[in-house]
């Protein structure tokens, strides 16, 4: 009878925990950049710039700094334009917008995107500094496919399109079965 109960109890206890550890693992392995379920890193990621052939561990941290610098330099930029796109928001949401104002916080939206672009590519520019010649032609190359299109993510064997492939199945707009 001890048995039977201490057999009970501890199946009883697996099944809860079982059941417990469901929601841990339902969603999939994590997403850490470089995977397929997110696009794969960047372009000009930490993870990119280690296929650049020949890299040195010094230029690897000279390159580490200038986006650290970068980073800490944006802080304020990215904290106005969280503020801005919040204001823009509440603007839009607005049933009679005043259209000078919403006009005026998307101009302010657009010149904080704008500041924080030219601050990237000055950036990017900082680090093909750090790079010999033959290093900056592969870099350029991985930033020529823009973010999250570094190495192994282009298309491979059953990537391309044919008849019967992707939403519906069928041949898609402009597209025919020819």
């Amino acid at each position: 009878m001890i048995r039977r109960k201490t057999a009970l109890i501890l199946a009883l206890v697996t099944g809860i925990l079982l059941v417990a550890a469901l929601p841990a693992v339902s969603y999939g392995p994590l997403r850490t950049g470089g995977g397929p379920g997110d696009g794969g890193p960047r372009g000009d990621g930490p993870m990119c710039l280690a296929f650049i052939p020949d890299i040195t561990a010094d230029q690897l941290e000279a390159i580490a700094a200038i986006r650290d610098e970068h980073h800490d330099a944006m802080q304020d930029v990215r904290d106005a334009l969280y503020e801005a796109k919040t204001a823009f928001r509440e603007l839009m949401r607005d049933p009679d917008p005043d259209l000078a104002a919403v006009r005026r916080a998307k101009e302010k939206l657009d010149a904080l995107e704008t500041d924080m672009l030219i601050a990237r590519l000055e950036m990017r520019a900082a680090v093909r500094d750090v790079l010999t010649d033959g290093q900056r032609i592969f870099f350029d190359e991985m930033q020529a496919f823009g973010p999250h299109h570094g190495p192994g993510m282009g298309p491979g064997p059953g990537m391309e399109w044919h008849p019967g492939s992707g939403p519906g199945m069928g041949p898609g707009p402009g597209r025919s079965d020819d």
